[in-house]
């Protein structure tokens, strides 16, 4: 798209921008969401596999009655503590753990009710929130090979049949969930000054897990269903409120992730009894290693209406941002000189034309008042 001096100056160049943003006059709206009544309820599988070694906490000079561990059957005499290799796969089992958050955000709309047009920009949640943590319990299996403990004494002798044993709790440390585009619908009237909406939005889901030790970050993209509900609260509505509810149900592919040294209790071999042997226990993840996020997201929300100039992005497509710039500046001035019959000229009706802030489908004075007169506004 050619500019010059900043501006768009082809007519066929702004109908272009008019395809991709799809919106007419509206009210832009920055929304907070409201912790108190917001929810996540949903589950986390984590699915792993690994590879990695174990050896015993046994240390001459501060545990000298710990652990040891030594590879093979042979019996070995202190100092010697050796690592053992081990392989496994574990996760959070079936049915999946649940998770029930309280989460934090904004987003910005754009409500063009007499157009029955809405635009979606912005979302940026903290699906955590002020919530405790997830805690998710992790079981594996480990396989090895031929190798002894001391103290307790124990001979691991492979059989064929891995161990089972727990690995506590992963921790869901991080889970954030932002827009990646903005996206424009349309509006359905559903009762007075209510309205309702569907839109396919780009995301990016972004977790981190702590694992035996090893915080394991993720980044995954997917276009989620945004449903929501706004209402437009007395005439040339000051404040809206609204909910977006997200249905989600994300597979991340969990990247290879070297091993942090873990406290683990182990238990007795097959078929021998007495006390844990206590190692420490490095897990390396491997690939193929996933964690599927699913479940509902309700973001209920109210919000103020923005500085009237705010009716772009910063590339000058149409949609709020929460800054007044030249993206603003560009789509006004394009949109304020095109003929009558161009949809995107409705971008100009900001004000009645006295200068008050509120579109009346007249481009004219007042609409040019109203935009420089908050333009500069902080």
């Amino acid at each position: 798209m050619r500019r010059v001096q900043g501006l768009i100056t082809s007519s066929a160049a702004v109908i272009a921008l008019l395809a991709c943003c799809g919106q007419a006059s509206a009210q832009g709206y920055r929304m907070t969401v409201d912790q108190n009544t917001s929810s996540l309820n949903g589950s986390v599988a984590v699915s792993v596999r690994f590879t990695g070694s174990m050896i015993g906490n046994y240390n001459v000079t501060t545990n000298p009655t710990g652990t040891r561990t030594n590879p093979g059957s042979s019996i070995v005499a202190a100092p010697t503590n050796n690592p053992v290799p081990v392989s496994g796969t574990g996760g959070t089992g079936n049915p999946a753990p649940t998770v029930s958050t309280k989460p934090a955000g904004t987003y910005y709309l754009n409500v063009n009710a007499p157009g029955q047009r809405i635009t979606v920009a912005g979302l940026n949640a903290n699906l955590i929130g002020a919530s405790p943590q997830p805690a998710l319990p992790v079981s594996v299996s480990i396989t090895y090979a031929t190798f002894r403990t001391f103290a307790p004494n124990y001979l691991y002798t492979w059989f064929g049949f891995p161990i089972p044993v727990s690995l506590g709790n992963a921790t869901v440390q991080a889970m954030a969930l932002s827009q990646d585009t903005v996206v424009t619908g349309t509006l359905t009237l559903s009762g007075p000054n209510s309205y309702t909406y569907s839109l396919q939005v780009p995301c990016t889901l972004s977790t981190t897990i702590l694992v035996q030790g090893s915080a394991v970050p993720n980044v995954s993209q997917s276009t989620l269903t945004f449903n929501g509900t706004v209402t437009l609260n007395g005439l040339n509505p000051p404040t809206v409120t609204g909910t977006l509810s997200i249905p989600t149900n994300i597979t991340q592919t969990i990247p290879p992730t070297p091993g942090t040294p873990a406290p683990f209790s182990l238990p007795p071999p097959p078929f021998a009894s007495g006390p844990n042997a206590e190692v420490l226990l490095t897990a390396d993840i491997i690939s193929p290693s996933s964690a599927t996020v699913s479940g509902t997201t309700s973001l209920p929300a109210s919000g103020a209406r923005l500085n009237p100039a705010d009716i772009a992005q910063s590339n000058g497509d149409g949609g709020p941002n929460g800054v007044n710039d030249e993206g603003d500046y560009n789509l006004f001035f394009n949109s304020f000189f095109l003929p009558p019959n161009e949809p995107l000229r409705l971008f100009a009706d900001l004000a009645q034309s006295n200068g008050d802030a509120g579109p009346n489908a007249v481009i004219d004075e007042g609409d040019y008042n109203c935009f420089f007169n908050n333009f500069f506004l902080p």
